[in-house]
């Protein structure tokens, strides 16, 4: 694996976290995008030390896309 592709070998399980967050009822299926006071929410660790842990990263993954369009 590259150094230019460490996230996708940091995540192992993608969807988990929209799937845990869909279960609970805090996300629809239709949702584009996770929102952020959902993310920060779920990252207090009211759901899990798992899910925390999973939605700071997500919060971490999402700001490195600032000033990117998107495409």
């Amino acid at each position: 694996m590259s150094v230019r592709k460490w996230i996708k070998g940091a995540i192992k399980r993608p969807g988990a976290l929209r799937s845990t967050l869909q279960g609970l009822g805090l996300v629809k299926p239709t949702q584009a995008r996770i929102p952020m006071k959902v993310l920060r929410e779920a990252a207090r660790g009211d759901y899990g030390p798992q899910t925390a842990r999973r939605a700071r990263a997500a919060i971490t993954f999402r700001s490195f896309r600032k000033g990117k369009r998107k495409s």
